[in-house]
């Protein structure tokens, strides 16, 4: 293994994709340290580890700019430690059983993030396989593409990230919130199917009911996030689904 010939060689990824590769990544590390103490760095593995080329996590990622029509997938290396100077007992040491507890807890942690709560909700929301949620969701991913191209955009996909826990958790344990946040859903989706459809009344109570069951139970720091969201989301009653979607895109919840 040799070091790389030219400091300033950079691998392309896109920079929403970056944010959730370094929010995901910074989370596991957390996680990881709830279990014993461990500490891991989080980065890529480019200039975090050793050059390599043609990975499983770089083939992963990279398929959908190659295929517009394939899938996006994250791809990970969660490397074990610690260094001990010897390449044979860093990665097989004698006594792997502490390690252990650290791939537990960052698997663990992945998956968890892995899952996106509008899909599940869309699940069942359509009586759908995923496939088939999948395409009701078309309109939505267009949203999220063009939130993609503006910071405050990006700093509304990153709050949404921050809340995958606290989404997955109430999907999973409260029922009148998992259909509150079916019935959302469904708006949202035949609202980004017609950019020119107006969002009404009804629209904004069951968006402010969502917004307020969130931030009875996220943690503190994400509360003045979702108040500012609130506030902007209930001047919004008359709007069109495209001229909202300029609205958030150029203002920040932070």
């Amino acid at each position: 293994m040799r070091p790389l010939p030219n400091s300033s060689y950079r691998e392309y990824i896109d920079p929403v994709d970056l944010i959730w590769f370094q929010f995901i990544g910074n989370q596991i590390a957390s996680d990881v340290a709830k279990v014993r103490g461990s500490v891991y760095t989080v980065g890529s593995s480019i200039g975090l580890l050793y050059p390599t080329t043609g990975t499983n996590p770089d083939y992963a990622y990279s398929r959908h700019i190659a295929d517009p029509g394939a899938r996006k997938t994250y791809g990970w290396t969660i490397e074990t430690g610690p260094d001990t100077g010897n390449v044979a007992d860093s990665f097989h040491p004698n006594d792997p059983s502490h390690i252990i507890l650290d791939i537990k807890a960052a698997m663990l942690s992945l998956l968890m993030q892995s899952a996106c709560p509008i899909e599940l909700i869309a699940t069942e929301q359509f009586g759908a396989d995923a496939e088939a949620a999948e395409d009701q969701l078309t309109g939505i991913r267009a949203w999220r593409d063009a939130l993609r191209q503006t910071d405050a955009g990006r700093a509304w996909l990153e709050l949404y990230r921050q809340l995958h826990p606290t989404l997955l958790e109430r999907i999973a344990g409260d029922e009148g919130f998992r259909s509150r946040a079916g019935e959302l859903v469904e708006m949202a989706v035949a609202l980004a199917d017609d950019p020119d459809s107006v969002l009404s009344d009804n629209h904004i109570r069951s968006g402010l009911a969502v917004i307020d069951d969130l931030a009875a139970t996220s943690p503190e720091h994400l509360r003045n996030k979702l108040q500012t969201a609130r506030t902007l989301f209930q001047t919004m009653s008359g709007f069109s689904a495209q001229a909202a979607l300029a609205v958030v895109a150029e203002r920040s919840p932070s």
